[in-house]
C-alpha cells in the first residue's frame, strides 16, 4: 500500500512544476490507483468500471494520455532505476536532482501518513 501512496505523491509533485493544481491532483489520484489492477488481478478497464473517477484520471490510467504521459513514464523509469530516467526528466525540464528530491519527499510524506 505504501508503494501506491509514494507513487501518487511523487507523480503529483512532478506535475506541480508545470501543470495546474487540478492536473497535479489528477496525477496524484492516478498514481495511487495505478497499481490497483495488479493488486486486484484484473484489468484497469475492469477496475475503472467499479470506481467513479473524473475523465482525466480515467484517461491517465487507461490511455496514458498527453499531457500526462511524460510524467507517468518518468515516474515508471525512475522507479525501475532505468537509464531512460535522464532523457525523460530532461524532456520535462526537471533536473535529475529535482526528481530525486521529489521522490525522497514522497517517501518521507508517505511514512508520515497514518496507514
Amino acid at each position: 500500500m505504501e508503494t501506491t501512496i509514494v507513487r501518487g505523491h511523487f507523480i503529483g509533485l512532478l506535475g506541480q512544476r508545470q501543470l495546474s493544481k487540478s492536473e497535479s491532483e489528477n496525477l496524484f489520484v492516478a498514481g495511487i490507483l495505478s497499481l490497483l489492477d495488479r493488486i486486484l488481478g484484473i484489468s484497469m478497464k475492469e477496475v475503472l468500471t467499479n470506481i467513479k473517477l473524473s475523465d482525466d484520471v480515467g484517461y491517465i490510467l487507461l490511455m496514458r494520455s498527453v499531457p500526462y504521459l511524460p510524467y507517468v513514464l518518468l515516474t515508471e523509469v525512475y522507479e525501475l532505476n532505468s537509464r531512460l530516467f535522464g532523457p525523460f526528466s530532461s524532456s520535462l525540464k526537471i533536473s535529475p536532482t529535482e526528481v530525486s528530491a521529489a521522490h525522497l519527499s514522497a517517501l518521507a510524506w508517505a511514512q508520515n501518513q497514518d496507514m
